[in-house]
């Protein structure tokens, strides 16, 4: 039986564009940046990182990004400022 971590882990849903932004913010974007890169306005970043952080145990900007990585639901990233 699974854990209930584990189960969690496999309810998280995200959309192809909140792949790119949570990518991006893995990156260290601001939503502003966010915005100027996908082409869309600061409010809609912003309202695709609350739908993010509205998943199961994502309780911080900061916390969906190692969660997706543990799901593998992002490809690794190296950290800010660091090149692959």
């Amino acid at each position: 039986m699974e854990s209930a971590i584990a189960a969690a882990h496999n309810a998280v849903c995200l959309s192809c564009r909140e792949r790119e932004i949570l990518t991006l913010v893995a990156e260290g974007a601001t939503d502003n940046e966010i915005a100027n890169k996908l082409s869309m306005s600061k409010e809609t970043a912003s309202w695709n990182m609350k739908q993010i952080r509205g998943q199961p145990d994502a309780r911080s900007r900061d916390h969906a990004v190692p969660l997706a990585l543990h799901g593998n639901l992002l490809p690794e990233t190296p950290a800010p400022g660091q090149r692959s």
